[in-house]
């Protein structure tokens, strides 16, 4: 047989031999059969444990002979080709636990005696109500989870779907939503054993917030107008309670409404309630506007004297959905803002047309505005008049005048001048002999500009004049005076007069009105100073005029030079006179040999010292002028040499090192405080704070000079002594450590170290010099051993310097 099977009985080790064989040959060959037999044993790493949690068994079996293992745990099979199994268990209870184990020859093994392990662990189960109600309502969760045999339940943790947890110890669970929304939660529970369990409640909450609102076409309406009322509110199962403001109420969902009441505003409120209970509201205060229309209307240029006149229409009325103008020319129109020409003038007498506003409210109530516009006729309504008409010489005329309405106007009075000032009763001075028009001139709002005059005024009389050469000199001269011709005049000529205006008597005659009349050329010798006043007089058939011109006579000045003494280097001052009085004005002009110069009458300049010449010139405006000369000695000043600082430690006099040139005959210093004289050269300071003095010394030549030095007392080692060693053995001899000095004020502050930085004494704000604020060597009322102490102290000086000093000093005992 080529496979044969064969039964043993009995475990064991069997040599089994296969001998094959042909005709010619054959062959051997043995193998051993082990049949060892195998028996299944495992352990339990745990024998109780929570549900869901996985644990371990583990086989003990000999595994060298094992190819597969079978376990049986509760009612669950599972196959490994391992020694271990790692499992977790979803029911609770005592479950048995089993292995089978085939050999690597296929046989199968069971265990003599089966496993235990016990699943515990509690069983989550709740639920939620109400389970629809509004938002930041409270929602109780109801726990019905079941725990397992006695392990209580100790632990309940709720995630309520909206991104909130939370953990509680016991009942009662409950929780507020802040929004809307259908939520799904989810309880975990724990025992006392630690083992937990989860469920899930899909959509056990759910949240409603109805959000009210409404709107209406428009706000402003007529009275007695039906208004529809539009519900926007967002909810199911909507129940609505209108109340519109004026004491009725309605439940519809689009109610409409009408008020009696004119110039009245009304709230509106609506509440809603949906299918959960959950309501909401909305009130607009003053929302619902009654009002009749008001009309009324900005009208810009409504008024000219020209035509076309385009004239502009804004309404500024209220309470109106539609609006109508009928502008008084037969023309009207629908649009809002608008223009509109009118081409002809107003009718008379008023020239104006009746412009209206018709607005028409949301519901048919209507009002008008009425305005007019003047289109004025220029020619009908403007007047000009005036008197006198006609005078010699000059006429003052006084004029009354009526321009166009709503026109601003200049009346020109035909002379070259104006009057824009809107003066209706102007009056106006023709002095030139003419003819004049006087006409008014017009501008509209438009910009139409319109003239209008009527009548002339006349001027009677001549015109003179004259020319003279030369026209100013000094002393005297003989002036030619050449008059014109023909004299203008339109009322004729009878007789010219000259006067020269000196005192001298006058020239008449009558013009032959030849172009060499001898009377038109005069020629006159002045020698009277000042201002002289010519005229010639001509005389018309109606009328004298006069022209009259200016002479002017100089007086040449002659100057003298004067000064204040004593000349001293730095400021001189001088003085310019005149050697007789001189009624013109003065032109004066210095120059020095030093290259200095002024036009001051009396210059104050500064001049080094030496000799020097002063040159004074005086001239007129026209030109005539003298000069005069001094010479001139400028003494130098006193010298003063010396340091402008210099120092000394406070309360320690210092004198004062300054020298000076040989010719000073008197010392003044100041301030006079802190020195022993004041009235020498040098004089000794002794001041406790900086001081600056100032020196002031004469010469025989009396010349001043001053200057300034500043005392600074400095504190140094010099103002002050700290001992280096004490020695307090009460024997009267140093036996305090203190500050002392000549020049302290105060001490600030003294503090004592020893050499470990230990502080052992401190005083603050004492008098220096004083041993009985020093410090005695004790340390917390017991003597401090001898050694080398570190003190730092705040010495403050009389100049109110503070110094801070610190070292060493040594205790010996």
């Amino acid at each position: 047989m080529a496979s044969p099977k064969y039964d043993y009985a009995t475990p064991g080790v069997y040599a089994v031999t296969l001998i094959v064989s042909n005709p010619e040959c054959t062959d051997t060959v043995t193998q051993s059969v082990n049949l060892i037999p195998v028996t299944p044993t495992f352990t339990l790493l745990t024998t109780d444990t929570c549900r869901y949690r996985p644990f371990r068994i583990q086989s003990t079996t000999d595994s060298s002979n094992v190819s597969q293992y079978i376990w049986q745990v509760g009612s669950a099979t599972y196959l490994t080709d391992t020694t271990s199994l790692r499992i977790s268990a979803a029911d609770t209870g005592d479950h048995i636990i089993t292995l089978t184990v085939k050999d690597n020859s296929g046989c199968l093994s069971n265990t003599s005696a089966p496993g235990h392990v016990l699943i515990s662990g509690p069983t989550a189960t709740f639920t939620a109500g109400p389970a629809g109600a509004c938002r930041n309502s409270p929602i109780t969760m109801s726990d019905h989870s079941v725990p397992f045999r006695n392990d209580k339940i100790s632990l309940w943790s709720f995630k309520y779907g909206d991104f909130n947890t939370q953990q509680y110890t016991s009942p009662p669970f409950s929780h507020q939503y802040a929004d809307t929304g259908t939520f799904d939660v989810t309880l975990i529970v724990r025992d006392a054993k630690g083992c937990t369990d989860t469920t899930i409640n899909r959509g056990a909450v759910r949240i409603t917030a109805p959000r009210a609102g409404f709107l209406t076409n428009d706000t402003l309406y007529c009275p007695n107008t039906a208004i529809p009322f539009i519900d926007t509110s967002k909810g199911k199962g909507l129940v609505y309670s209108w109340d519109f403001g004026d004491g009725s109420t309605d439940a519809a969902q689009n109610p409409s409404h009408s008020y009696a009441t004119n110039d009245q505003y009304y709230e509106v409120k609506l509440k809603i309630t949906d299918a959960a209970g959950c309501s909401d509201s909305v009130i607009k205060s003053q929302y619902i506007h009654i009002e009749k229309p008001i009309a009324s209307f900005l009208l810009q240029d409504s008024t000219a004297s020209c035509f076309p006149l385009e004239a502009m229409f804004t309404p500024t009325g209220k309470y109106y959905d539609s609006l109508y103008w009928d502008f008084g020319d037969g023309l009207t129109s629908t649009l809002d803002t608008t223009s509109h020409f009118y081409n002809d003038y107003g009718p008379p007498p008023t020239y104006a047309y009746v412009a209206r506003l018709i607005l028409q409210g949301d519901g048919g109530c209507r009002d008008t505005a009425m305005r007019n516009v003047y289109v004025y006729n220029p020619y009908a309504v403007t007047k000009i008049s005036f008197t006198p008409v006609s005078a010699c010489d000059s006429v003052r005329a006084s004029f009354d005048i009526t321009p166009s309405p709503y026109t601003k106007y200049t009346l020109y009075f035909g002379d070259g001048s104006a009057d824009s000032s809107g003066n209706t009763t102007p009056v106006h001075l023709y002095d030139l002999p003419g003819s004049y028009n006087p006409l008014i001139g017009m501008l509209d709002s438009t910009g139409c500009v319109i003239g209008y005059g009527n009548g002339s005024v006349k001027v009677l009389g001549a015109t003179p004049f004259f020319s003279r050469n030369p026209k100013a000199f000094c002393d005297s001269a003989t002036v030619f005076l050449h008059s014109i011709y023909p004299v203008p005049s339109n009322d004729g000529l009878t007789s010219m007069t000259w006067d020269f205006g000196d005192g001298s008597p006058t020239v008449t005659g009558t013009p032959t009105g030849a172009p060499d009349d001898p009377l038109l050329d005069q020629q006159h010798y002045y020698s009277k100073l000042g201002q002289l006043t010519a005229s010639i007089k001509v005389t018309t058939n109606s009328c004298t005029e006069t022209y009259t011109d200016t002479i002017h006579v100089w007086q040449t000045p002659h100057p003298l030079i004067t000064s204040d003494g004593p000349y001293c280097s730095g400021p001189v001052q001088f003085h310019g006179n005149l050697t007789a009085p001189n009624l013109d004005s003065i032109t004066w002009s210095w120059t020095f040999t030093d290259g200095a110069t002024s036009v001051d009458q009396n210059p104050r300049l500064i001049f080094p010292s030496g000799n020097f010449t002063a040159l004074l010139k005086t001239s007129v405006a026209f030109g005539c002028s003298d000069t005069a000369s001094q010479p001139v000695l400028i003494n130098p000043l006193p010298e003063i040499k010396g340091p402008k600082v210099i120092t000394t430690p406070v309360g320690f006099p210092v004198t004062i090192p300054l020298t000076y040139s040989s010719n000073v005959t008197t010392y003044a210093w100041s301030p006079g405080s802190y020195l022993d004289c004041t009235d020498c050269p040098n004089p000794v300071a002794n001041p406790t704070f900086n001081t600056t003095y100032i020196i002031r010394v004469t010469d025989v030549n009396n010349c001043v000079n001053a200057d300034t030095i500043l005392v600074k007392p400095i504190c140094s080692g010099e103002s002050y002594f700290i001992p280096n060693t004490f020695s307090p053995n009460n024997d009267g001899v140093n036996d305090v450590f203190y500050p002392r000095g000549k020049g302290l004020y105060n001490i600030q502050s003294m503090r004592i170290f020893n050499r470990w930085g230990q502080l052992l004494f401190e005083r603050k704000d004492f008098p220096a010099n004083t041993a009985s604020n020093g410090w005695d060597g004790t340390s917390n009322g017991r003597p401090a051993p001898a050694d080398a102490y570190v003190y730092i102290i705040e010495v403050v000086c009389n100049n109110a310097q503070v110094i801070a000093l610190h070292g060493d000093v040594t205790l010996i005992r």
